[in-house]
């Protein structure tokens, strides 16, 4: 009795240990398939001998088959997870639902194992954690009808079930959390790249001119100013203004459109020229240009192409001033500026169309500063310096605000202040079109009476206000009124002096106006407003950067928004993938055994028939094989070789058996009989979907070398490869095996046979390769495993 004990005691202690083993490795394991295939094995050594293993889908709620020790009946392909599976599957459902091990033996429930009785038929373990239900584990031996002895399992069964289960419940958790960390990490880059490449656009668009493309007058003066600290005796520095000829006579007789087509081409052809280092829209028609390491002559030659190119290209004449440094009479980028100016103003005053350079003595450019103009001109032109200063005080100022990433809000109020303290407007406000209403609206003023500024809000309500705001912008102009020009609408708010109006407009947008009032004394000259509509191009710049950077970050909060909702369909359709996954597994498996199942039915239909072919396809497909390979097929025409080679014969089932086993020299008529099986094997195959491309090679592997084969007498190249090989090794096989119709040959004699019917019968290069083969030992009789490759 002790002995006994004893002998239980040690079993017990085996099996412990082995579930100790397994505990270690489910703590490591990482796949579904590693857990159910590790499961199986280990409850197979502990005794059990039919398992199988049910797992849960919660999207359709059902139970589908897992895994399984033995071939399963189709029940276990799926059963229903609603209550109305305790039919289908009592001792499950039971199971489940009690959330413990139940036993059929007498109807009594398995609460521990350390019961003294057996049963022969069915165990159920849950794999439940906590309140989700992940499938359940059946075992029993009604195979071998040996008992499954409970009391030897002790307490260590059910917490290695319990495992099982933390282990499935960790590995599908972990799945979903990669997948969803994967989607996370390329919507943020998605997004980051759209930030990015929003922000490259934006400032584009902050540091050039909208219309010929070229960097803007601010981008300019940064420009400069670096350029200029770094000009040197030996590095000179060319500084040119371009202005075109009688533009406003081509905007006033062919309209505005056909102006901005020449700053347009004239932008393009400073951009091509390779002389030019730098080139920029300084104001209105004028351009500038910078240029290095260039010498007086040098000038001269590349001022001229350039005018010829401009005529060529847009049929109208322009001017150059241009100056160089270092030179003693210029101590600034600004006397760089003034003196080039000065060369442009001689230049077209002195005939047009043609270039000056300000510091050619034989020229007797005069400086702005002595020009003599009776006092009426003076008093229009003012003090050019003086507004230069103040405008360029003025731009910086606002292209600092434009930049820093503030609200519209407090950008347009600071737009607005440095329109009346820098430019000193008396009263500026800025109206902005809302997109949704298309009315514009007051965003900003100064110095405006506030009782009235509501009067006035929204433009739609003025019909003529409105009409005549929108027919300023669609002429891309500043307007200048006067007291009898101002519409009355603006005489209270405004009052009634002098007043410009800036349109604030893009190429296909209207964002809206800037209205600033001045003083009557003030002169405002033509190339104010061309400064003035430069900087309304600037400020609409901004105003869009702005709001794109607002639709970007609205755009990662609805982004957000949507990796939360994607990221919940992703834990919703993660299980039905693995699902999928899972089928088509199966399901290619099923097809490659009903393939293979289908070509050996074939085969040994056919050897049935003659007891001196058996084998005979299985060599010759080998040997096909093993040459294909030789001379370089790919996978998928090597399977159709091996199929082509045990099928090759399948035409003979219909050929009468008197003729297949006739030991004497056959008639024309059993001639003709027996030369119908390509074909008959040929029909045989075609009805299969998976052989139709073996039906050609087998049709012709009869053919021969030099055209006297059969059945469609092919010769050559118009065999293909695979036929010219299959008729290699049948006719070797044929040679070494015994027949009906004679004795066997050796292999020597095989092989001088073969080299005979090369050229004749088979193709010689084929031949010289097979022979090869033959003589290195590569062919030999193929082993058993053969078929199931």
């Amino acid at each position: 009795m002790n002995n006994r004990n004893s002998a239980n005691e040690k079993q017990q202690y085996q099996i412990l240990q082995e579930l100790e083993v397994a505990g270690k490795f489910l703590r490591v394991a990482s796949s579904q398939k590693e857990v159910l295939a590790f499961t199986i094995q280990t409850l197979r050594k502990l005794g059990f001998e039919r398992i199988r293993i049910w797992l849960m889908d919660d999207e359709k709620k059902e139970f589908y088959g897992g895994k399984c020790s033995y071939v399963p009946d189709k029940k276990f392909q799926k059963i229903r997870g609603d209550l109305r599976f305790k039919k289908s599957s009592p001792y499950m459902a039971h199971a489940l639902t009690k959330k413990e091990p139940f036993v059929d033996c007498d109807n009594l429930l398995l609460k521990n194992f350390l019961n003294d009785y057996s049963t022969k038929k069915t165990i159920e373990f849950p794999l439940i954690v906590g309140k989700r239900t992940l499938g359940s584990i059946g075992v029993d031996n009604e195979i071998s009808n040996r008992p499954i002895i409970l009391k030897k399992l002790g307490n260590g069964i059910m917490p290695f079930v319990n495992q099982i289960a933390f282990t499935l419940y960790r590995i599908i958790t972990d799945e979903k959390i990669k997948k969803v960390n994967l989607y996370l990490k390329n919507k943020i880059s998605e997004a980051t790249s759209e930030l990015k490449k929003r922000n490259t656009e934006l400032e584009y668009l902050a540091n050039h001119d909208n219309l010929s493309g070229l960097p803007n007058r601010r981008y300019f003066d940064r420009k400069l100013t670096k350029v200029f600290k770094n000009a040197t005796t030996k590095k000179l520095l060319t500084l040119a203004m371009l202005d075109l000829d009688f533009l406003k006579h081509v905007n006033d007789t062919k309209g505005h459109e056909a102006g901005d087509r020449l700053i347009t081409k004239v932008g393009e052809i400073l951009q091509k020229d390779k002389n030019i280092d730098f080139a920029a829209r300084f104001a209105g028609d004028e351009f500038i240009f910078l240029m290095t390491n260039k010498s007086h002559k040098i000038h001269k030659k590349i001022f001229s192409a350039i005018l010829k190119k401009i005529k060529k290209g847009t049929r109208q004449t322009a001017s150059i001033g241009a100056v160089t440094y270092p030179n003693r009479e210029i101590k600034s980028e600004i006397d760089l500026v003034r003196l080039a100016d000065d060369a442009l103003y001689h230049a077209k005053h002195t005939g047009r169309n043609r270039h000056v350079c300000a510091l050619d003595e034989e020229e007797q450019i005069i400086p702005l500063t002595e020009r003599r103009l009776d006092l009426q001109e003076i008093e229009e032109r003012g003090t050019f310096a003086i507004d230069y200063i103040r405008q360029l005080r003025a731009i910086n100022k606002i292209s600092e605000h434009l930049r820093k990433n503030t609200s519209e809000e407090i950008i347009v109020q600071k737009i607005v202040k440095s329109f009346h303290d820098d430019l000193d407007f008396k009263r500026v406000g800025i109206y902005l079109e809302e997109t949704k209403s298309g009315e514009m609206t007051l965003a900003a003023h100064s110095n405006i009476n506030k009782l009235l500024v509501n009067k006035i809000t929204p433009i739609i309500k003025a019909p003529k206000l409105d009409f005549w705001i929108r027919k300023v912008t669609r002429m891309r102009k500043v307007a200048n009124l006067d007291e009898k020009e101002i519409p009355t609408i603006f005489k209270k708010p405004f009052g009634t002096h002098r007043m410009l109006v800036i349109p604030l407009i893009g190429r296909t947008i209207v964002l809206g106006v800037i209205i600033a009032e001045y003083e009557p004394t003030r002169i405002i000259r033509k190339s104010d407003l061309d400064f003035y509509l430069t900087l309304g191009d600037q400020i609409e710049t901004g105003i869009i950067k702005l709001r794109a950077l607002k639709e970007t970050r609205d755009f990662n909060k609805k982004l957000k928004r949507e990796v939360t909702v994607a990221t919940q369909k992703l834990q919703k359709y993660s299980r039905s993938l693995e699902e999928q996954v899972e089928d088509n597994r199966e399901l290619l498996e099923r097809n490659q055994r009903i393939n293979f199942e289908l070509i050996s039915a074939l085969v040994t239909s056919l050897e049935e028939k003659d007891i001196y072919t058996r084998g005979h396809s299985v060599r010759v497909s080998s040997y096909a094989v093993k040459l294909g390979k030789r001379v370089g097929m790919n996978k998928n025409r090597l399977t159709n070789l091996r199929y082509a080679g045990l099928l090759h014969d399948v035409g003979k089932v219909a050929i009468d058996q008197s003729v297949l086993h006739k030991r004497t020299p056959l008639t024309k008529n059993e001639t003709k009989e027996l030369e119908k099986h390509p074909i008959i094997g040929q029909k045989i195959v075609s009805s299969v979907r998976f052989l139709k491309s073996t039906a050609l090679i087998i049709r012709h592997h009869h053919e021969r070398w030099d055209g006297m084969g059969y059945p469609d007498g092919k010769k050559r190249k118009s065999i293909s490869l695979e036929a010219r090989i299959l008729a290699v090794t049948d006719s070797y096989d044929a040679m070494v095996t015994r027949r009906s119709y004679g004795n066997k040959m050796n292999r020597a004699e095989a092989i001088r046979e073969l080299e005979a019917g090369s050229g004749k019968q088979f193709d010689p290069k084929l031949i010289k390769i097979f022979v090869e083969l033959l003589r290195l030992g590569k062919i030999r009789i193929p082993s058993p495993k053969f078929m199931k490759q």
